[in-house]
């Protein structure tokens, strides 16, 4: 029972909720002028809304595959990096995109997630490491050509629906935050005195 990704679980068990019980949707998605009016939580839980079946099912695949690898590795930081992400996207979305009143989808938290698992395969050596390179340059890449062009590579938005790139950068930046670029842990440091540290 410890190897299942209870974390990864629960926020897709909401998420879906949320797109079958439409009053549940509404009471999460970030709406400006209510979270001015004091709903606070939604800027949270903004990310766990979505607009159709296949804006829900896209952020999905991607949260759940990446998430349940990352939590596999550890189920606090990732839950940490799951809150924090999502905070990073509805501060974001209300800090940086004043124009718009409604946000919804998990795209932002699913990006954050596979930015740090990308890093933390970095750090793991051999095949992994490569693969998380290749992985990293490829959402760099996508970041850089969904902010330059203001569309979403690969999924676009549901009809009538404004694709928000921001909400990917703000998943990365939490990603990196949370995650860091730091060396593997368990490595050895260099003792003061020692060639490594000279």
């Amino acid at each position: 029972m410890r190897r299942v990704p209870w974390v990864t679980v629960a926020v897709l068990a909401v998420a879906l909720g949320a797109y079958l019980v439409p009053a549940l949707g509404e009471l999460l998605i970030l709406d400006r002028a209510r979270v001015e009016g004091g709903e606070g939580w939604r800027v949270l839980t903004g990310s766990l809304v979505h607009f159709s079946a296949s804006h829900l099912a896209a952020d999905a695949l991607a949260f759940g595959v990446a998430g349940a690898m990352l939590e596999r590795r550890g189920r606090a930081r990732f839950a940490v990096l799951a809150l924090a992400s999502a905070l990073a996207v509805g501060l974001a979305v209300l800090w940086l995109e004043p124009t718009l009143q409604r946000f919804a989808g998990l795209s932002g938290v699913a990006y954050a997630a596979i930015v740090a698992l990308a890093l933390v395969g970095l750090r793991e050596g051999g095949a992994m490491a490569t693969l998380s390179g290749v992985a990293l340059a490829a959402c760099v890449a996508k970041l850089a050509w969904e902010l330059s062009t203001g569309r979403m590579l690969l999924v676009g938005a549901p009809p009538g629906i404004v694709a928000v790139p921001l909400a990917h950068l703000a998943g990365a930046i939490a990603a990196v935050a949370v995650t860091g670029t730091g060396r593997r842990p368990g490595a050895a440091r260099p003792v003061a005195g020692s060639p490594a540290a000279r």
